[in-house]
């Protein structure tokens, strides 16, 4: 399994596993593949993933994420992610994928809690135009006094018969 495998698989898989939790029909793995980015079967029919990462600072936070150097502000975190998996959605919403395809947003750990990241999404308008049958946030969020942190799913559009926020 190449890097770029590793980066899209880990959230598909966690997500396949809140699926298969959630709804008690099972999620499982096919195989790899090229936009979109991960295969697997759901409820007798395929379901494929699109992955995509956001940042709190596209330019400084994903250097700061992958190669361990700054600079990095910090400032608005919260704010600064939910506004970037938005600009995320939107761009890869340009895009056609076919049919029962998902749209995994990673976010890399560490950034900001899982309830600050719903708070600040919330704010803000998650479009609803979009090819994707679903859209969900994936994540490892720290702990902090008002979170038990982890990994997390947070469906910004649910999969029809699934879950919602």
């Amino acid at each position: 399994m190449t890097s770029k495998e590793a980066l899209e698989r880990w959230p598909c898989e966690v997500l396949a596993e809140w699926l298969t939790a959630t709804t008690g029909d099972a999620c499982t793995f096919v195989r790899s593949s090229d936009a979109p980015d991960v295969i697997y079967e759901f409820r007798g029919r395929t379901l494929s993933m699109e992955v995509t990462m956001a940042f709190a600072d596209q330019e400084h936070h994903a250097k700061f994420v992958f190669k361990g150097m700054g600079p990095w502000d910090g400032e608005a975190p919260d704010e600064r992610l939910a506004q970037d998996i938005l600009r995320c959605v939107a761009k890869k919403s340009i895009n056609q994928y076919g049919e029962n395809v998902l749209l995994v947003v990673r976010v890399p750990p560490s950034v900001t809690a899982f309830e600050e990241l719903c708070t600040a999404l919330a704010e803000l308008a998650v479009p609803q135009d979009t090819p994707f049958a679903g859209i969900y946030v994936v994540g490892n969020f720290p702990m902090t006094s008002r979170s038990e942190g982890g990994i997390r799913v947070l469906p910004l559009l649910a999969l029809a018969g699934t879950v919602s926020a």
